[in-house]
This record gives C-alpha cells, sequence and structure tokens, in this order.
C-alpha cells in the first residue's frame, strides 16, 4: 500500500512539473538542478499524516537519508525541493491568468515522435480553445498547406519528452485559426532533418453522407450499451477522428483517432461531436440516450 501510494504521488509529481531525483535506477528526464546528488530529501521530516490520521501516536522523524519521491528510492519522502517546486507550478495566480484568457478558434494539432524514426501525426480538430504555439524551436518542421502546396503556416519544434519513455515524444498545438485559413488548409505535414514526415490530407468531399434521394443523413450516431457507456460515431466515410465536449460546459470527454469512441455518460447529457477527416472538423450536437 506504501509503495502503491508513493507511485501515485510520483506520477502526480510529474504532472506538476517536476522531471525524475537522481535516486535508484531513475532514468531521463533527470533534474539536473536537484540539490543533492544522490537524490535524498537531505532534510529530517516528520510523518504529521500519520499522526493526524491515527496511525502512529506521534509524528515519527523521517530520515534526511531517504529517497525522494521522484526518484526511484524506497521508502520514499518529499524534500522542500520537491515541495516547493510542486507549490509554485500550481501558483493560483498563474491559474487565474491562463483561465481569463479568451478562447478563439483554433485547429488542435497533436502527434508522436517515436525512438526519433517514426512520426505519427493524429486527426486534427477545429476548437474553441486557448493558442498555444510551440515552446522552444527544434528539428521537426509542422506544415500546413492549400491545394497547391503552397506555405499557410510554418512552425519549427521540439517534442516533448514522456516521463519514464525516454524515447517517445509528443507534441499538441492549437494553431489560430482563421476562416480563410480554415477554407484554404488541404494537408498537414511533420518532417524532420532526418528525412522522416507524416501528413495528413483532407477528404475530397467532407461530409459525404447523403441519402440516395439527396437529403443529407445524421452526421452522428448514439448507441447505449448494456454496461451504461455510450457509443458515439461519425457516420460520414470520410471521417477518421472523433472527439466529444460536454455541449454545456465544453469539457473534453474523449478523442479517439477513429470514427467511433464509447464515453461514459449520463442519458440525457448535452454532447459536441467533432468528426475530423484528418484536417477539416464538422462540429455536431447530439443528446446521449
Amino acid at each position: 500500500a506504501v509503495l502503491a501510494r508513493d507511485n501515485v504521488a510520483h506520477e502526480l509529481g510529474h504532472n506538476f512539473g517536476r522531471s525524475h531525483a537522481p535516486c535508484g535506477l531513475a532514468g531521463s528526464p533527470i533534474d539536473a538542478a536537484f540539490p543533492t546528488t544522490d537524490g535524498s530529501i537531505g532534510v529530517s521530516g516528520h510523518d504529521v499524516f500519520a499522526w493526524s490520521h491515527g496511525l502512529t501516536s506521534s509524528a515519527p522523524v523521517v530520515n534526511s537519508a531517504l529517497g525522494d519521491v521522484m526518484g526511484y528510492c524506497n521508502p520514499a519522502w518529499a524534500s522542500p525541493y520537491t515541495y516547493v517546486g510542486i507549490l509554485n507550478f500550481r501558483n493560483p495566480a498563474i491559474t487565474s491568468i491562463v483561465a481569463n484568457l479568451p478562447r478563439q478558434r483554433v485547429l488542435i494539432v497533436r502527434g508522436s515522435v517515436n525512438a526519433g524514426v517514426d512520426v505519427q501525426l493524429e486527426p486534427a480538430f477545429t476548437a474553441l480553445a486557448i493558442p498555444s504555439h510551440p515552446e522552444k524551436s527544434g528539428e521537426y518542421h509542422l506544415e500546413g498547406l492549400n491545394a497547391n502546396g503552397q506555405e499557410l503556416f510554418s512552425y519549427y519544434f521540439a517534442p516533448a519528452v514522456i516521463d519514464h519513455s525516454p524515447t517517445v515524444g509528443h507534441f499538441t498545438f492549437a494553431i489560430p485559426l482563421s476562416d480563410s485559413l480554415e477554407a484554404q488548409l488541404v494537408t498537414l505535414r511533420v518532417s524532420a532533418a532526418s528525412g522522416m514526415s507524416s501528413m495528413r490530407r483532407a477528404a475530397p468531399r467532407f461530409p459525404s453522407v447523403l441519402a440516395a434521394n439527396g437529403v443529407a443523413l445524421p452526421a452522428v450516431a448514439l448507441r447505449r450499451a448494456s454496461s451504461g457507456a455510450t457509443t458515439v460515431s461519425c457516420t460520414d466515410a470520410a471521417a477518421v477522428g472523433i472527439l466529444v465536449q460536454h455541449g454545456t460546459t465544453g469539457e473534453l470527454i474523449g478523442t479517439s483517432p477513429s470514427r467511433s469512441i464509447s464515453i461514459p455518460v449520463d442519458a440525457g447529457t448535452l454532447l459536441t461531436v467533432l468528426c475530423s477527416d484528418g484536417v477539416r472538423t464538422i462540429r455536431n450536437s447530439a443528446v446521449a440516450n
């Protein structure tokens, strides 16, 4: 139970911007600024949690030689360095600033780089969000092209490293999208100096769901399973990706690089369903059955 608790704290630490402490066999990314060379917490502490919950009769001393929770040593404890780092990351002033930034129409482009030999570009979606550009330049090149192959936008970037998987990187950008840019955009391409590349092209005709008499069919189908989950599907044959949001709050419920996704949602919930042909997006509203 203690090991499971420490593992959860370790992974949450990554979500709060912490890299590995140099303790045990911890791999990349290692925090080069960690204050002790062996990854120990460096100062004695007291387990007030155990005391306050009646697990002990006093607050036991935590030895300064214990490894930091962001390393691979057990047992582990949080050093002052990690504690303060997480507090700074969660600074409510920063959260307030981000929350008040205006949403605008953006193109969400995302993908991954595996072991430096493979680039995977996921289906893109048009949505309302806070714009997000590459934080630092690198060898990878993202381009948006029109039907003639002319460049509409261009960004050089370095993929973010996945914790515990140093050979895997990922990228997600929210690129501001005007009416003109959306109308012209036909191809997304990510390439690297090594010659690797990945491309997404818009379908020639999207949406293409028409009945024999020319009347448009519903672009989204919903089916509720006996388990209580709802399967949401984009019925257009050109769809290669789906993203589902809560229709009222805009909260992301789920996304999949396919035409369907199963989501746990109550009957009667208003949904916003985005169907992507890889580059372009059709936006639909539906009610979970």
